[in-house]
């Protein structure tokens, strides 16, 4: 997902609320599933200088990449087993 606006509409502030490092001001956030995790890349970070904008990216999706990873190698895995 991504949020399209001109530059101070608020478009941190809202991703900020959403993964409740910040409360609304008034309204509620609705999430549809309990445990559900939402990862953002923060504007404002260290910066790495032997890490590749896409490592940074990467990282703010680790344990996603890691569920993914082990979930094609378990379809691999029985891929192989077919033949």
């Amino acid at each position: 997902m991504g949020l399209v606006g001109m530059n101070s509409v608020g478009k941190m502030t809202q991703m900020r609320i959403i993964v409740s490092l910040e409360e609304p001001n008034f309204g509620n956030v609705v999430k549809t599933k309990l445990n559900m995790k939402i990862a953002f890349l923060n504007q404002e970070f260290k910066v790495s200088l032997s890490r590749t904008v896409r490592d940074e990216f990467m990282s703010a999706f680790k344990e996603e990449m890691e569920v993914a990873g082990k979930l094609e190698k378990g379809v691999l895995d029985k891929l192989a087993q077919k033949t």
